[in-house]
């Protein structure tokens, strides 16, 4: 079991989520091999904010089957957009528990509001990569979910959080936009990284068909 990042997000203007912190542990990627994934969890992150309703939380798996890395064949997208229109998307690989997502997510965005408060929203338009003091503890404090099993248990609304339905993540960021324009327009990958991508997807396809 694998957490790899979390991304927190200004949602205020859902059509372009802006970052406003992040955390990572991309140790086990070749170390040529991070700045693609690093991109692609960028894109996928907003991506995905950007379709998560205020209030909702969803689960979505990115298929690297086809072309998996270092081990990894799938990511799994934990989003949830609480009523301030602070998002976060957290990432992990297909055996890390949803609930335990969900909860550093939360932990994440309560230290986030704790040091900032209001003053992590920015009026400039552009991400922000905010220092977050712990974050990076609780990244790697998380990476053994049944550690903080036990400190999940004190957020009671995540108590009853039922198994959500992972839908896959080209249909929940394409709804209605094809994932092809959506590459073309993404400040979030470099060209090497869209090749990649693409490459992915259509070899996913073709072992789909076959």
């Amino acid at each position: 079991m694998k957490l790899f990042s979390i991304i927190v997000f200004d949602n205020r203007n859902a059509e372009k989520p802006l970052s406003i912190a992040r955390a990572e542990d991309l140790s086990m990627f070749g170390f040529w091999k991070r700045g693609t994934i690093r991109e692609l969890i960028t894109f996928v992150s907003r991506q995905l904010a950007s379709k998560t309703a205020q209030g909702q939380r969803q689960v979505a798996a990115h298929d690297m089957s086809a072309e998996p890395q270092d081990g990894i064949s799938k990511l799994l997208c934990h989003a949830y957009v609480n009523a301030r229109n602070v998002s976060y998307v957290v990432i992990t690989d297909g055996e890390y528990p949803q609930r335990t997502a969900f909860n550093f997510g939360q932990r994440a965005v309560e230290l986030l509001e704790k040091e900032y408060g209001d003053k992590m929203f920015s009026s400039s338009g552009v991400d922000q990569q905010l220092t977050v003091a712990g974050l990076d503890e609780e990244i790697k404090k998380y990476q053994n979910p049944a550690a903080v099993d036990s400190i999940a248990k004190i957020h009671n609304d995540l108590n009853d959080t039922r198994q959500i339905m992972v839908e896959n993540i080209e249909k929940v960021i394409a709804r209605g936009e094809k994932l092809d324009d959506l590459l073309a327009k993404t400040d979030d990958l470099s060209e090497s990284s869209k090749v990649f991508v693409t490459r992915a997807k259509k070899m996913n396809s073709c072992c789909t068909i076959l």
